[in-house]
């Protein structure tokens, strides 16, 4: 999704692009396909919203969010945020295929089996790159690394990289027949036991369900006979049995670590990370997508504003770490207040859920907002029903 936007934008703009892709062709892999209300503007900034919406992209405009088996909202969300934007989900590979063949159609050369074997960093960085039983080297002006959450380019290119406590893990599994409503997603936070599930259609009567667990849990679910558990564990955290009646597997199931990773300044001799390889955020809460398309967008705006391409990129990093700074503060309250067990949260709890059920403004807008919601001392405090 990263590259490819930007290389869109790029290429829209004159510039040379090469888009070097290792996949010919693009299979479900468990990837993000919701994407929270404030990527939108995102995506349409850099000119590709139309068409994610006409290829694969449905638009929701509900979320049904439930503590437990209590309702505490169902969220308009295209009333609710100040740029009107809904909910969006997109089937994965099939958004992969249409945004590559977007930025060729606008002028990117896309080089698909192309595998890179390393990066130097410098004033013309060089990437070493295996296509065809062929290795070859590219000089570029600027390298852009969207190479995903485990992405090799941050340790070729030197960059450090922090991480929070891996404590958390988050499943994902493509279903069919499903009882879902097609309008809206489904959340349930369930902190008695510190467990979500989530469920997103992804079109085609499709679903992605997902479910967070706390590592100590020592649930292994990977392959389609933990399929029952899965769903087990989904109804134990507050889904109604009825809802996978009739559900079937027709995809993958994949688990990943829910914690958050981060590049502190994702810019150094012309080596620019973008992404989960800049900052990949604990599944659990939706974000990457949406932070994605605001590092692309950051990027690109940056980039054309100035010739200086060095100080350009330094500007980049500082801004998307911000933001990452933002939406990760923003998770931790989340996970703290909704999925942290004991004694201790029980009492938080306790002071907080009923304040916030009588004005659900104290949630500070993580999923409408991203990382323009408020963080500062106030929201917290309200958030937590400390004021």
């Amino acid at each position: 999704m990263g590259g490819s936007a930007l290389g869109c934008a790029l290429a829209r703009a004159g510039l040379q692009v090469v888009i070097l892709e290792r996949e010919r062709h693009f299979r479900d892999r468990v990837r993000g396909e919701g994407m929270h209300a404030w990527g939108v503007p995102e995506a349409k900034a850099l000119g590709i919203y139309e068409q994610l919406r006409e290829a694969c992209g449905l638009e929701v405009p509900y979320w049904d969010i439930y503590i437990g088996d209590r309702l505490l909202t169902r969220r308009d969300f295209p009333a609710t945020t100040p740029h009107g934007s809904p909910l969006f989900s997109v089937h994965h590979p099939v958004m992969q295929e249409m945004l590559i063949s977007t930025a060729k159609s606008c002028g990117a050369e896309v080089r698909r089996g192309a595998a890179v074997r390393g990066l130097r960093g410098g004033v013309r960085p060089v990437v070493t790159v295996e296509q065809d039983s062929w290795t070859s080297e590219i000089e570029a002006r600027l390298v852009v690394a969207a190479d995903g959450r485990n992405s090799p380019a941050r340790k070729w290119g030197g960059f450090d990289v922090r991480r929070d406590s891996d404590d958390r893990v988050f499943t994902g599994v493509l279903l069919a027949d499903v009882e879902i409503s097609e309008d809206a997603w489904l959340g349930v936070m369930n902190p008695s036991i510190g467990q979500e599930a989530v469920l997103c259609n992804v079109g085609n009567g499709q679903i992605r369900a997902y479910l967070g667990h706390p590592r100590s849990a020592g649930h292994r679910l990977l392959k389609s006979h933990d399929l029952p558990l899965f769903i087990d564990e989904s109804v134990r955290t507050g889904v109604p049995r009825s809802t996978y009646k009739r559900s079937r597997m027709v995809g993958p199931m994949a688990s990943f670590a829910s914690a958050d990773c981060w590049v502190e300044h994702p810019y150094a001799n012309g080596i620019a990370l973008l992404g989960d390889a800049a900052a990949t955020c604990d599944p659990s809460f939706g974000q990457g997508m949406a932070l994605t398309l605001r590092g692309a967008r950051l990027l690109r705006d940056q980039l054309l504003a100035s010739d200086e391409w060095e100080n350009a990129g330094h500007r980049y990093a500082e801004a998307q770490h911000r933001d990452f700074m933002q939406v990760h503060t923003l998770e931790q309250w989340y996970r703290t207040l909704f999925l942290s067990t004991g004694h201790e949260a029980d009492i938080v709890r306790a002071r907080a859920l009923p304040r916030i059920e009588s004005d659900l403004n104290r949630i500070p807008d993580l999923f409408g907002m991203g990382p323009d919601a408020a963080t500062d001392e106030i929201a917290r405090q309200r958030f937590f029903g400390e004021i």
